[in-house]
């Protein structure tokens, strides 16, 4: 979604969203900008995949590619994943839509704008059902199990252990859970943006996890 945001709130609101020094520090330059009260956009990149035409890798130590493909690898996803969101969006199509958004903007006022897949995403759940993959209660303890120490493997064990059992992540993947509603409003989007690309948007994140995903191999 591209989202319009109102930037009159506290630091401390978006403390319970903003729980890192990296995306803390994206905020802080925000704020500079904001301070400066010159006119500008600002470009809030979401979850970016690998190009929708060229297909290329995400790289190996992308969270989500590397969640993903160790589903497909060992036929199961966790189970605390069935309602979370697959979104993202591919590289080429979120610049395209920042592209968008400059041409069609009043560029005498200031924009803050969230880039990223205006389609509501899939669960996990959804994504996988057909594939042959269900979701499992013990997926951590499978990947434990594998042998060999290559390097995605390794990555997998270091992304769950530091991450995905955090009180942070537990909350995000609770039934219903999302960015606060009050933050941002999906109407910009659809306002700014051609429906060409929005329906490049859906047709290439579908290709995307059906095709390049699953057909890769390590």
């Amino acid at each position: 979604t591209i989202c319009l945001i109102t930037l009159t709130f506290a630091p401390g609101i978006f403390s319970q969203v903003i729980t890192n020094g990296y995306c803390q520090s994206k905020w802080v330059a925000e704020q500079i900008v904001q301070r400066a009260g010159i006119p500008a956009i600002i470009f809030r990149p979401g979850e970016m995949g690998c190009d929708s035409t060229r297909k290329h890798f995400w790289s190996k130590t992308d969270a989500l590619r590397l969640c993903l493909q160790m589903c497909f690898d060992i036929g199961s996803y966790p189970v605390e994943f069935r309602d979370r969101l697959i979104e993202f969006t591919p590289a080429d199509l979120a610049a395209k839509s920042i592209v968008c958004v400059v041409d069609s903007a009043d560029l005498d006022k200031k924009l803050t704008v969230n880039v990223s897949n205006p389609k509501q995403g899939v669960t996990f759940k959804e994504f996988f059902q057909g594939l042959g993959i269900e979701e499992s209660c013990t997926w951590y303890e499978s990947i434990c199990k594998l042998e060999g120490q290559d390097e995605e493997l390794a990555n997998i064990r270091m992304y769950y252990d530091f991450f995905l059992n955090s009180d942070a992540f537990k909350s995000m993947v609770q039934p219903g859970a999302t960015f606060p509603k009050h933050l941002h409003c999906n109407e910009l989007l659809l306002s700014m943006l051609p429906e060409s690309v929005v329906d490049e948007y859906e047709q290439g994140v579908s290709e995307l996890l059906l095709k390049h995903l699953t057909t890769y191999k390590k």
